[in-house]
């Protein structure tokens, strides 16, 4: 259980969205110092992504009393990274609508350009 609690700390704080992220959480994870008895921590991002699936995935509700603490935040870590997934989707598409509405009037730009230079040609 403390290995969960490990990994789902560092993805809580560092919020893996992309694979850099994921790779930081695994160096992070397998130098943390395990608890003693246990042996050091040895995964890979698939491993961690892996048990944070199955974690997030079990059926007890978080508000549950019963809730394992693990599994409680593997779903809040859930929630959280996908919170952030949506934001970023919605900057990238803010971002790409300013950028057609740029090349629009861009366009606009040219073609008054165009009528005032064919214009003074004449």
């Amino acid at each position: 259980m403390h290995k969960d609690l490990n990994f789902l700390t560092l993805m809580h704080d560092i919020l893996p969205i992309t694979a850099d992220k994921w790779r930081r959480v695994v160096e992070e994870h397998n130098s943390s110092e395990p608890p003693l008895g246990e042996h050091e921590y040895n995964q890979n991002t698939e491993s961690i992504q892996k048990q944070w699936r199955n974690l997030y995935s079990k059926c007890a509700p978080t508000g549950d009393p019963n809730c394992p603490e693990n599994v409680g935040l593997a779903k809040k870590v859930k929630v959280v990274i996908t919170q952030k997934q949506e934001a970023y989707t919605g900057a990238i598409l803010f971002f790409l609508d300013c950028l057609q509405w740029n090349l629009f009037l861009l366009d606009v730009f040219y073609f008054i350009f165009s009528l005032f230079y064919h214009s003074k040609q004449q």
